[in-house]
C-alpha cells in the first residue's frame, strides 16, 4: 500500500468508476467533460471492468503513483493550488474507498448517472441534467446559449445491466446522480434487483437529491439497504430558492423534508445527510441563512458549498461580482467562500457581468419572476446597474 495523505496520490481511480449521462466509463464525477475523450466510452457488450482495466485508467493511475499532476484532474490541482480543499483530499481522509488495492485495483464503487430525468427547471443546471430544461429549450429556442440541451440516447437499460453486474460480484458502494434519481425508473428496477437477490444488506447507498420527491414507497425500498447517505442539493431558503429552483416552492421542499426526517427517526437503517450548495450569484448573500436553517433542522449534520461551478468561468460564479458585493459576502465568514472570494477580490469582468444580466432576464422572462423579488437587495441594485 502506498500513503494516500502523501504526493499526488488519489484513490478514485483504484477502486471506482463514475459512468456518465452519455455513457462513458471516468474515475470519478470532478473530471470536466471536455478534458476526456470517447476512447473513455462504454460499449454495449463490454463489460465495466474492461474499461477499469483499460490503458487509460491504467495510465491514469502509473502518473498518481508517480507523483504526476494529470491534466484530466486539474479541478483538484486548481483548487488545491488555491489553498482549498478538493474532491482528492475529502475522498482520501474519509472511511469511504479505504480498501483499496494499488498492486491489484478492484471497482467496489461505481457512480452513475441512469438519466436526467428530474422535476426542476434549475437557473445553473443543463438540460444534461435536467429533462425539464430540455423541454424548455425546445420550446424556447432563444435559451440554447443559456442552456446546454440533450436530445441522447442514455442508454439507461444498458446502465442497469451494468449495474447489476457489479451488484452480482460484490459491489459494495453505489452512488447515484441524476436528474432526480428518485424519479429514475432505471434507478428503482436495480434497486429491486438488489433487494430481490438478497444484495442490499451488503451496500451501501449514495443518493444526490433535490429532495423534493420523499415518500413512504421510496422509503420501504431504501430500508433495505445495508447504509443510506443522502446529498440533499439545496442551494438557498425561502424567496432565493424558489427563484433558483423553479418551479418549486419552499414550503413544497418542507413537507418532503419532514417525510423524509419522519422516515429517519422510525427506520433503523443508518441514515447519513449532508447539504450540497452550489454557490452562485443568486445565492451569495444568503448563504449564512441556508447555514443557520440547515443547523437548526438538521443539527450535526454538515454542509458543504461547492464554488466549482461547471462550465468553469461561468457567468454566474461569484469571483466576477463587484468588489462591494464580494466583501458582503465575506463577512458571512462561510470559510471556504472566503477563501475563494479573497483571491479574487480584485478581479472584474465587464463582459461576465453583461452577460449575466442579459441572462436573468431572458430567464425571468420565461419563468414567469422578477429578480427584485427574489434577490437580496445588494444583488437587485447590481442588476439594475
Amino acid at each position: 500500500m502506498t500513503n494516500i495523505n502523501k504526493g499526488n496520490f488519489c484513490k478514485y481511480p483504484f477502486s471506482s468508476v463514475c459512468i456518465t449521462a452519455d455513457s462513458l466509463a471516468i474515475p470519478c464525477c470532478h473530471i470536466d467533460a471536455k478534458d476526456y475523450n470517447k476512447n473513455w466510452k462504454l460499449s454495449p457488450g463490454v463489460s465495466i471492468e474492461d474499461h477499469f482495466y483499460d490503458k487509460n485508467f491504467r495510465n491514469l493511475r502509473n502518473d498518481l503513483l508517480e507523483g504526476k499532476k494529470p491534466k484530466l484532474c486539474k479541478k483538484c490541482w486548481r483548487l488545491e493550488d488555491a489553498g482549498l480543499q478538493s474532491p482528492r483530499m475529502i475522498i482520501n481522509k474519509q472511511n469511504v474507498l479505504r480498501d483499496i488495492d494499488i498492486k491489484s485495483p478492484k471497482i467496489f464503487f461505481v457512480d452513475v448517472k441512469f438519466d436526467n430525468l428530474c422535476n426542476l427547471q434549475c437557473r445553473m443546471c443543463s438540460g444534461i441534467n435536467s429533462s425539464q430544461i430540455s423541454k424548455m429549450v425546445f420550446k424556447h429556442p432563444e435559451l440554447k446559449e443559456i442552456f446546454s440541451i440533450t436530445s441522447q440516447n442514455f442508454l439507461q437499460k444498458e446502465k442497469e445491466e451494468w449495474v447489476k453486474g457489479l451488484i452480482d460480484k460484490g459491489l459494495n458502494y453505489l452512488k447515484v446522480t441524476g436528474g432526480e434519481p428518485l424519479l429514475s425508473q432505471t434507478f428503482l428496477n436495480v434497486i429491486d434487483y438488489a433487494i430481490k437477490t438478497k444484495k442490499a444488506k451488503n451496500i451501501i447507498l449514495y443518493i444526490t437529491t433535490n429532495a423534493t420527491k420523499f415518500n413512504t414507497s421510496i422509503f420501504q425500498s431504501l430500508s433495505k439497504f445495508k447504509e443510506l447517505n443522502f446529498i440533499l442539493s439545496i442551494d438557498g431558503t425561502q424567496k432565493i430558492y424558489e427563484y433558483i429552483r423553479h418551479p418549486m416552492k419552499w414550503d413544497n421542499l418542507l413537507d418532503s423534508l419532514d417525510n423524509f426526517l419522519l422516515f429517519k427517526e422510525k427506520n433503523k437503517v443508518k441514515v447519513n445527510i449532508r447539504c450540497s450548495c452550489v454557490v452562485s450569484v443568486y445565492n451569495i448573500l444568503g448563504l449564512k441563512d441556508l447555514e443557520t436553517w440547515w443547523k437548526k433542522t438538521f443539527y450535526n449534520y454538515p454542509i458543504d458549498f461547492d464554488i466549482s461551478l461547471k462550465p468553469a468561468d461561468s457567468y454566474l460564479d461569484v469571483k466576477f461580482l463587484p468588489k462591494n458585493i464580494k466583501k458582503l459576502a465575506i463577512d458571512q465568514n462561510i470559510d471556504i467562500v472566503s477563501k475563494y472570494l479573497n483571491l479574487h477580490l480584485d478581479l472584474q469582468n465587464k463582459d461576465k457581468n453583461l452577460l449575466l444580466k442579459k441572462n436573468i432576464l431572458q430567464i425571468d422572462k420565461i419563468y414567469n419572476k422578477k429578480y427584485q423579488d427574489y434577490l437580496p437587495e445588494a444583488i437587485s441594485n447590481f442588476l439594475m446597474q
